[in-house]
């Protein structure tokens, strides 16, 4: 075995553990919030996750270049006109 083969098998793994990481995150988010259990939250990551191999794959958009218009700094909550702090109702 080569150790690009195990490099690539620790990454994968890796990645893959994260994504299910995710997932159970958000179902204990809904879950906590609503109390119901949302079963549609499986089907919405899969088909995610299937419109970005398409994309990879059809047009060569990166994955991980779709990560940067998260990241930019008008879309943090402070920078929002909306933020949290706007929101905040105090004892009257």
């Amino acid at each position: 075995m080569s150790a690009e083969l195990i490099a690539n098998v620790v990454i994968a793994g890796i990645l893959t553990g994260l994504v299910y990481g995710l997932m159970a995150l958000g179902l204990s988010v809904i879950f906590g919030v609503v109390r119901v259990v949302n079963f549609a939250h499986g089907e919405m990551m899969t088909v995610a996750m299937y419109a970005a191999t398409v994309l990879f794959a059809e047009l060569g958009l990166d994955p991980f270049l779709a990560i940067l218009p998260d990241l930019h700094p008008t879309r943090h909550p402070s920078c929002h006109p909306c933020s949290s702090s706007s929101l905040f109702i105090g004892p009257i």
